[in-house]
């Protein structure tokens, strides 16, 4: 057995800023939002770089380091300083204080990317439960509204209530193999006698992945807990705890359920085919912008699980494109957000935004450029991602879920022409605040990475498959 403690250095330097955090606040009566982004930009920094450097690391058997956790793990440092980045610009703008939403917003950052290297059952139940009921603290960060206070609520009730059902079905599955390592239950998996308790516990582990990706039916929360809270948590948890919590479907899937995962393709099937269906109908009957993007949010992640059901080499790596695609993409929306702002208030509702173009064409055109690479069209990234999906689908000859995606990406495409109209067709509801140079960059730069990825899409390609192989 391999004990080497730099292959926890990462989430040490992650543990050894938010202590940093924590000394700032407490000694620095004068400590503003930039000095807490400081250091956790610094921290994030140092956690990528030795991340990278140790991918080969592990403290066998219990936290391995290998490409895959890695690749997953920068992402997971990537999106968490953009979101950090962009949240400065909110709170120096709203004079709020920002201790709060920084502190906990590392240490979801530790457990999410813990989630990715733990090696067994119960570790890794402990590490997704406790990021997961870490959001209900970020979810109340600077708003006592009774809606923000009210959506917590909701929130903490559906997880509690999925962390009961996810904990039996982990200690029922070690107990049967006599461990929680995930070697031992993929050994024991491939022996037992199939079983209605066995596929109940099978079930009940995965729902609890599932429900923490929010696709349908576990996806009544998302819509729920978007309007309440400030900007910078519904941009943080909709953006950054996705790539961890698709990472961990993959590997419990891959390292633990695959002797039995045919029992399971259909249902994951099931889960995506609804996601899709309710994700339409959500988004083209909403008025809110985050709540239109919420039901976004479900459309794609129904989209990634309808294709990852297959659960093959291609399907896993046609379902990481797409989602890189439409991450990309929806970063971009969420960065539009920050300059949606009149009066030093931050718009919500379609009526508030319209005429948006006329006044702030930079804002309205990156909106329309996100808007058209979430629908597939080139010669964007999202074209690309599409392209990759339908594919993978026709060479398994599934076509019927080929025709189901491609009629709702029609469906949808009226959501996003609603959203078009009203920024650049309707008459122009009030005045906009000036806009931080900053979000304009990071839009400029995501825009450009979008074009740069379609237009080199085979380089790209190979270097993913590369990392997922």
């Amino acid at each position: 057995m391999n004990y080497n403690i730099a292959a926890l250095f990462p989430e040490i330097i992650l543990l050894v800023t938010l202590a940093a955090e924590i000394l700032a606040w407490r000694f620095r009566r004068k400590a503003t939002p930039k000095t807490f982004y400081t250091v956790a930009k610094c921290g994030i920094a140092g956690a990528f770089a030795a991340a990278l450097v140790l991918y080969n690391q592990s403290f066998a058997p219990y936290y391995t380091n290998d490409v895959y956790t890695t690749l997953f793990k920068l992402m997971v440092y990537l999106w968490g300083l953009g979101c950090f980045y962009l949240s400065l610009k909110w709170f120096l703008g709203m004079d709020r204080p920002s201790f709060r939403f920084y502190s906990l917003g590392l240490l979801s950052l530790l457990l999410l990317t813990a989630a990715l290297s733990v090696n067994g059952l119960w570790a890794l139940f402990a590490v997704l439960e406790i990021g997961f009921a870490l959001n209900y603290l970020l979810l109340k960060t600077e708003s006592d509204t009774e809606e923000t206070l009210a959506c917590a609520r909701h929130f903490l009730l559906a997880a509690a209530g999925f962390a009961l059902i996810g904990a039996w079905g982990v200690a029922e599955l070690c107990q049967r193999a006599g461990s929680s390592d995930f070697a031992a239950v993929k050994v024991y998996l491939q022996t037992a006698e199939m079983s209605l308790p066995l596929f109940m516990a099978c079930t009940a582990v995965l729902v609890g992945v599932l429900f923490k990706l929010g696709v349908a039916p576990f996806h009544f929360w998302m819509a729920q807990t978007v309007s309440g809270p400030i900007l910078p948590v519904v941009c943080y948890l909709g953006l950054v705890p996705i790539f961890s919590y698709y990472a961990v479907l993959i590997k419990l899937i891959s390292n633990v359920f695959m002797p039995m995962y045919g029992q399971f393709e259909e249902v994951m099937l099931v889960f995506g085919m609804t996601s899709i269906v309710i994700g339409v109908a959500g988004a083209n009957s909403e008025s809110n912008l985050r709540r239109v993007f919420a039901y976004v949010a479900l459309f794609n992640m129904g989209i990634v699980l309808a294709v990852l059901a297959a659960f093959d080499a291609g399907s896993i790596h046609s379902s990481f494109v797409y989602l890189l695609s439409y991450m990309l993409a929806m970063s971009g929306v969420y960065t539009v957000f920050y300059g949606l702002k009149s009066k030093g208030e931050y718009l919500e509702t379609l009526h508030d935004v319209s005429g948006l173009a006329a006044a702030k064409p930079m804002l309205a055109v990156a909106m329309l450029v996100f808007l058209i690479s979430m629908l597939g069209l080139p010669p964007l990234f999202g074209f690309l991602g599409l392209v990759t999906v339908l594919n993978d689908l026709a060479a398994r000859h599934a076509y019927w879920v080929v025709i189901v995606i491609l009629v709702a990406k029609l469906l949808m495409a009226y959501a996003y022409l609603k959203v078009i109209k009203t920024l650049y067709f309707d008459s122009r509801s009030g005045m906009f605040d000036r806009v931080d140079k900053g979000i304009y960059i990071c839009l400029i730069l995501t825009i450009a990475l979008m074009i740069a990825v379609a237009v080199n899409p085979r380089f790209c390609l190979t270097v993913l498959q590369d990392f997922l192989n």
